[in-house]
């Protein structure tokens, strides 16, 4: 530990002043890596999930309408196993007969035989 007494030319004064030179408070002038990879860690984490979060509200409908046909088909299978008989699934337009077309979105109708 150094002892210094610091003079006080106007005032005639001397105060005592104990200074420890390994505590020596540094001043930053700027961030240090660890900082700035914490930082760009939690950017991307948030921009990933806003990101995501949009791409999965927009797909909903569609896997909600693919999980309804998937399960339509099982339930088509299971009786048509059980009642020993034919289903036929078909595209439909007006939920009444069966429409041409490749266009699935606007539903579909199962009937046995």
């Amino acid at each position: 530990m150094v002892h210094r007494r610091i003079f006080f030319p106007d005032s005639g004064f001397t105060a005592p002043h104990r200074h420890n030179l390994r505590q020596v408070p540094r001043l930053q002038a700027g961030l240090t890596l660890v900082e700035i990879l914490i930082s760009l860690s939690v950017t991307i984490v948030l921009a990933g999930l806003a990101m995501g979060s949009h791409s999965i509200y927009s797909n909903f409908s569609t896997v909600s309408e693919v999980n309804g046909l998937i399960s339509d088909l099982y339930f088509s299978r299971s009786e048509a196993l059980k009642r020993h008989t034919t289903v036929t699934i078909c595209r439909s337009s007006d939920a009444k007969s069966c429409s041409k077309g490749s266009d699935w979105q606007s539903g579909w109708i199962i009937f046995f035989r």
